[in-house]
């Protein structure tokens, strides 16, 4: 408590020996370097800095990958806040898109929403145990979908609508979007896109196929249900590229064996959605039964001669007298026989695949310093000699001639055959290195970056160094005292006159005294007297 008193005491005798100048800037140079780390200090919490993605904490893996997708997009003005990536509030949609572009966005959109209802009790509401279920299929359906090797990232949302009328028994109806992120180097196929759609439809109720969307968030393309009444889609371009990649995909690796070879593929695609082709021919040299009916019926007539009938007349013998005449039998058959005939025809009927390659057009282009290492392969040295020279461009021509024809009909048997002869076309070019512009950055640009980056620690630091120094400016200088002249012992003694030794009488010691310095002495003889005190006393 002295100390804090003797300190205040030097202050305030320093501070009144000031003059007024030198008080204001004593008042003044802290108070400014106050409000100075102040507004440092609370710039980026009073700013209109808003977090990406609704506030979501990203992973260190996609901060770190964000960040890198932000910096290669041009855009610096962002900072990060433990997780989170803060943004200027006017700038959000341009850094979403680049994220989204780059596929540094999360995607995992459930646990945004989860962790509003972990702490939900047993009374919740039918809606909050609909979003409860929501989320748990929402999170089963991104782990299955990230299962596909081809799927780097995914999530699925699903929206349902709301009955109007308490008597409609119809269904809900319910639509969906798929977000996937495929991996570095691959694409979705039509066959993957199906497949999901298929798969999520089967687990989301009341979802049907055709009201599933496809995302793909690298390219920004969705994937919809084919609409039967448009002749052509947006599947038609994609379509065609996929055919274009094919052939190419297929030409470079037979060709691979040659460096730098520049392949280009132009596919020509049937414009027709579905083609039917039905074929009648009728023979007239040949003919068909339709029907045929056969009918036979066949008679019996015997005659015989007439005699009497046995009991005719009573008393009468059975051998009467007989009519002379002879037997006759008849036997007739009909035949009736009925045909249908036809002239015999043939019935074809072809239904052809829509947007199929007609044709392919290919062109070739190899470099032609490639010639000149595969004449060196053979042996064939280039001399210095102009008999050498000479004779080396003609090897080298004649490689030209050997290759291209070699390279024209192989590439020929990989195109459809209904291409024309001259849809192959091999060519030489001469390779360039391209010269790289260096790139300098004015003066200007580099201190204006340098100054906003630093201008303001710069600014505080200078202005402190120049408040400490007109602060010991105005300080009264202190003489300087010489170290050698003065000795003083480590241990003086303080010697008393005789004076003050007559003034102050000797004391004589008390009995408490004497008691501290018989227990100070003898410890346990102190100890036993007083133990015997205490027994006595009990």
């Amino acid at each position: 408590m002295d100390t804090i008193k003797k300190i205040y005491q030097q202050f305030s005798n320093l501070f009144q020996t000031m003059s007024g100048s030198q008080r204001a800037i004593l008042l003044s140079v802290p108070l400014l370097m106050m409000l100075a780390f102040g507004f440092l200090f609370f710039r980026d919490s009073q700013s209109s800095y808003v977090s990406l993605s609704l506030g979501k904490d990203f992973t260190t893996e996609e901060v770190i990958h964000a960040e890198e997708v932000l910096l290669r997009a041009g855009l610096t003005d962002f900072s990060r806040k433990g997780q989170r990536i803060m943004v200027p509030q006017n700038e959000v949609p341009r850094y979403n898109a680049a994220l989204i572009e780059g596929g540094g966005l999360p995607t995992d959109w459930a646990s945004e929403w989860q962790e509003q209802f972990e702490k939900s009790s047993m009374f919740v509401s039918k809606d909050q145990l609909q979003v409860m279920r929501d989320i748990a299929l929402g999170n089963q359906l991104r782990r299955m979908i990230r299962a596909i090797p081809a799927i780097e990232d995914a999530s699925v949302m699903w929206a349902r609508s709301k009955k109007r009328l308490r008597w409609n028994n119809t269904t809900p109806e319910v639509t969906a979007t798929v977000m996937v992120k495929p991996r570095p180097g691959r694409e979705l196929t039509p066959v993957l896109v199906t497949s999901l759609r298929a798969a999520v439809s089967t687990m989301v109720p009341d979802l049907t196929t055709d009201s599933v969307t496809v995302f793909d968030q690298s390219t920004g393309t969705s994937f919809t249900a084919d609409d039967k009444n448009e002749a052509f889609d947006s599947k038609f371009i994609s379509w065609v590229n996929k055919h274009t990649k094919n052939y190419q995909d297929k030409i470079l690796d037979s060709l691979s064996y040659i460096p730098d070879v520049i392949v280009n593929v132009n596919v020509d695609v049937e414009n027709l959605k579905r083609y039917v082709e039905r074929k009648q021919e009728i023979s007239t040299d040949g003919s068909v039964t339709l029907q045929s009916k056969e009918q036979s019926t066949e008679r019996s007539l015997v005659e015989k001669p007439t005699r009497a009938e046995p009991g005719a007349r009573s008393n009468q013998p059975n051998s009467l007298a007989v009519a002379r005449g002879n037997e006759k039998n008849e036997k007739v058959t009909e035949t009736n026989n009925e045909a249908t005939t036809a002239p015999s025809f043939t019935w074809t009927e072809k239904e052809f695949v829509a947007a199929m390659p007609s044709t392919v057009q290919v062109s070739v282009s190899i470099p032609e310093d490639y010639y000149s290492a595969v004449a060196l392969k053979r042996g064939i040295k280039k001399g210095e000699a102009e008999a050498d020279i000479a004779a080396f461009k003609q090897a080298t021509a004649a490689i030209q001639t050997e290759v291209e024809t070699s390279i024209q009909k192989h590439v020929q048997k990989l195109i459809p055959s209904q291409s024309a002869t001259d849809a192959v076309s091999v060519a030489s070019y001469v390779r360039v290195d391209a010269e790289v512009p260096e790139i300098a950055l004015p003066l200007t640009e580099s201190v204006g970056e340098f100054v906003s980056q630093w201008g303001s620690t710069l600014g505080l630091g200078l202005f402190a160094i120049w408040a400490l120094w007109m602060l010991n400016k105005s300080m009264p200088q202190m003489e300087e005292v010489n170290s050698e002249e003065i000795d003083l012992p480590l241990k003086r003694p303080v010697d008393s006159t005789p004076e003050e030794e007559s003034v102050k009488p000797k004391k004589e010691p008390t009995q408490r005294d004497e008691v501290q310095l018989l227990v100070r002495d003898n410890p346990e003889v102190a100890a036993m007297v007083l133990s015997k005190w205490i027994h006595s006393k009990s």
